[in-house]
């Protein structure tokens, strides 16, 4: 009997002692979050009862609420006003960078170094003819080259983006009846550090022509001043000019024979004159 009391004494502490390691602290952690929610539901009644019991706990709610909206219109409108301002100057930089005679076409890249878009102006895709208008890409550009002038834009392009130079070079239209000068460049943004490459294209096709003329009328005026020379040279008497001051300009070689000068240069840096019986000034004169 008495064992039979101690076992059951002893299962009843075992119970207890499991009650107290795994059910108490549950039962505890609900009584608890169950206050909390009680507590947390008191408070939640207790503002809104005061909201609306209390007409000036109302009236702070409602203006509170008022500031809060017009602070955040006043916030969207000024940031609205800085986007469209943005906008603006965006379009006004574009349209100048339209209006110059020049066309560019530009590559932009990340801080990375990626190629992240290429641009091309309006004015070189009318001045070239391509058809994707500002979505060109650089190969159909190089289409509208000669083959010379594709491999020297090339190697141009290769070397400002490897060296940092600049450069200029005069390219040739595949037709070899247009010509346009090219200046590239490397820059960076004012606020990042993402590179910039830029072409500057212009055609020159006018100004080429016109000094292709000139060059051949100086051409034409160097074979008649030899031709002059020749005769001039071929005189068998002593030919001379003078300038203003009566000094030795110009003369044949009959001259210089006749003065045993070694050339026409030397007589005139010596102002050798044919006739020595008379005065200096007297022999200029002649």
């Amino acid at each position: 009997m008495i064992k039979s009391i101690k076992k059951t004494a002893f299962f009843i502490k075992c119970f207890s002692a499991a009650v107290c390691i795994f059910i108490l602290p549950f039962l505890i952690k609900r009584v608890i979050l169950f206050f909390m929610l009680e507590t947390f539901d008191t408070a939640l009644a207790k503002i809104i009862l005061s909201a609306f019991l209390y007409p000036k706990t109302l009236i702070f709610l409602f203006f509170l609420g008022m500031v809060l909206c017009f602070s955040a219109l006043f916030a969207l409108t000024r940031l609205r006003r800085k986007l469209t301002a943005f906008e603006e100057k965006s379009e006004f930089q574009e349209e100048t960078l339209e209006s110059f005679p020049y066309g560019y076409y530009l590559w932009r890249y990340d801080s990375v170094g990626f190629l992240r878009e290429t641009f091309c102006s309006r004015r070189l895709a009318v001045m070239l003819d391509l058809a994707q208008g500002n979505d060109a890409s650089f190969d159909s550009l190089l289409e509208r080259f000669s083959p010379e002038s594709v491999e020297l834009l090339s190697e141009s392009l290769n070397a400002m983006r490897n060296e940092n130079r600049p450069f200029e070079a005069e390219l040739k239209h595949k037709t070899a009846k247009r010509f346009f000068m090219v200046s590239g460049f490397r820059t960076l943004t004012a606020k990042s550090l993402c590179p910039i490459d830029c072409l500057w294209i212009r055609e020159t096709t006018d100004m080429t022509e016109k000094l292709l003329s000139l060059n051949d009328e100086v051409c034409q005026i160097g074979q008649e001043n030899a031709l002059l020379r020749q005769a001039f040279n071929a005189l068998p008497f002593p030919v001379w000019l003078r300038k203003e001051d009566l000094q030795l300009l110009l003369c044949n070689k009959a001259y210089v024979k006749a003065v045993h000068a070694p050339s026409a240069q030397q007589v005139i840096l010596s102002g050798n004159e044919l006739i020595y019986e008379k005065s200096p000034r007297e022999a200029k004169v002649l």
